[in-house]
């Protein structure tokens, strides 16, 4: 837990410190230097510093004593603080127009960047969307798969394990991704052609599988669910 509270502007004395106090409070300064074998002058400093913050309230009454703000509290602080730096930096964001669209093909790194690009593709769909990705992608991608179908996009998804993720939209957007030698590598385009390539391509994929999943389910028709799973 304490390497995750590092994330919220905490160091990692503070993050070992608090987390030392949910398990044992109140307890004095030189208590909790003992307990986590840091320097007191160190654990005192740090105390302050979480006080400031609003993580941790001490007691004046004989031997100053430690005590934490309950753990739901801090959770839903760093909520609100996250919301309000959120809408700051996309309060920012949107004095800048966006730029037209071009033909080009893009190269992104990361997973998080082909999500990123997906979830954008998709929440900006008008007609239709084809979708495979692995499951992990289509919990992070629910939310914008509902918004279009909410605006009367049609989807198709089908959740294939294995961290590829390929989206086509109105025959005219596309993303394509998956682990390579180099890591995840995804390639985003507005290109008309390869848009509606690989929008057919991902919908025929997503028809064929269906299909081989109602022959299998019908109890027959080994010989064409053969076929189709060679056609996958």
């Amino acid at each position: 837990m304490a390497q995750h509270l590092t994330e919220f502007g905490f160091t990692a004395l503070e993050s070992e410190i608090y987390v030392f106090l949910l398990g044992e409070s109140p307890a004095t300064g030189y208590r909790i230097a003992q307990a986590i074998n840091k320097p007191a002058a160190n654990v005192y400093k740090a105390i302050q510093s979480l006080e400031a913050k609003g993580a941790v309230s001490t007691e004046n009454e004989g031997i100053k004593s430690v005590r934490p703000v309950p753990s739901a509290d801090l959770v839903k602080r760093f909520e609100r603080d996250f919301k309000k730096r959120l809408a700051q930096v996309e309060k920012s964001l949107s004095e800048f127009k966006e730029p037209p669209l071009d033909d080009s093909v893009v190269t992104l790194k990361s997973e998080p960047a082909c999500i990123g690009y997906a979830m954008r593709l998709i929440l900006g769909a008008k007609k239709s969307a084809a979708i495979i990705c692995d499951p992990s992608h289509a919990e992070e991608l629910e939310e914008a798969i509902a918004q279009a179908e909410a605006n009367g996009v049609r989807i198709q998804l089908w959740e294939r394990p294995g961290g590829v993720l390929r989206v086509g939209v109105d025959h005219r957007s596309s993303l394509t991704a998956g682990h390579d030698a180099t890591g995840y590598t995804g390639y985003f385009s507005h290109h008309p052609v390869l848009g509606a390539s690989i929008h057919d391509g991902v919908a025929c994929e997503i028809a064929v599988s269906q299909i081989q999943t109602e022959i299998e389910q019908s109890g027959g028709g080994k010989r064409f669910s053969r076929i189709l799973s060679e056609l996958i």
